[in-house]
């Protein structure tokens, strides 16, 4: 079966699901998209976006990294990352502080 441009629409579809609030269907969603177009920069940049949000953050960065992997030098995602780190850091932080 030819699975060529089948990635498209899943992407899509997740970006529809995680505007309207439902990032978690929205992840698994994407990953089927990633399962089809392993090698699609744009499914891990999405996904690291919805992991973001969702607080997984530990996630969101391997996605960053691995869109990185695909597409060095993109300053915009490395800005994405660093500000991710910054929030779990802070998170992190805060946690223990009111421990």
């Amino acid at each position: 079966m030819n699975l060529d441009y089948q990635d498209i629409p899943l992407h899509n579809l997740g970006g529809i699901l995680h505007q309207a609030r439902h990032s978690k269907e929205a992840a698994l969603i994407l990953h089927s998209a990633i399962d089809i177009a392993p090698n699609q920069d744009i499914h891990y940049l999405a996904i690291g976006n919805v992991y973001a949000a969702l607080g997984d953050y530990n996630r969101s960065v391997t996605y960053y990294d691995k869109f990185l992997d695909l597409k060095p030098g993109q300053k915009d995602v490395v800005a994405n990352k660093h500000a991710t780190l910054c929030y779990w850091k802070l998170e992190n932080g805060l946690i223990s502080f009111q421990e």
